[in-house]
């Protein structure tokens, strides 16, 4: 019986995965299925990716808990502020969660040095510090 589930646990991890760059479509999905009450490996499941990128990059994008998502959700609420999205840091050009169309910056380089001294010339758009 063990031995069934961990042949069948080796069929699911052999099963092709994208890997690399997560696309738009497939943040927006991880998005919509964050608060649907899913586990982090079936909303890979239908994603096509594995259970810790699902993790790591809901960890990256801010997402809120699942079960505050939940609630949201459950209450009739988005699970999104009203013009909050997945959009280009202004500078390193990577995609990120997004609280409105004020928060242009990831917080990736509002943590670098540059910004924290709050030296204007040191921000290239789409280049870094």
């Amino acid at each position: 019986m063990a031995n069934a589930a961990a042949s069948e646990k080796k069929l699911l991890d052999d099963t092709p995965r994208r890997s690399g760059q997560w696309s738009d479509e497939e943040i927006d999905q991880l998005i919509d299925l964050w608060g649907k009450n899913l586990s982090n490996f079936e909303i890979g499941e239908r994603i096509g990716r594995r259970e810790n990128a699902v993790a790591i990059k809901a960890s990256r994008l801010k997402l809120p808990p699942k079960a505050v998502a939940q609630v949201q959700l459950a209450l009739g609420r988005t699970s999104r502020r009203p013009g909050a999205k997945v959009r280009p840091c202004l500078c390193c050009q990577r995609q990120f969660f997004s609280e409105g169309p004020g928060n242009r910056i990831c917080d990736t380089c509002k943590s670098s040095r540059g910004w924290g001294e709050g030296n204007e010339y040191s921000v290239r758009i789409g280049g870094g510090f």
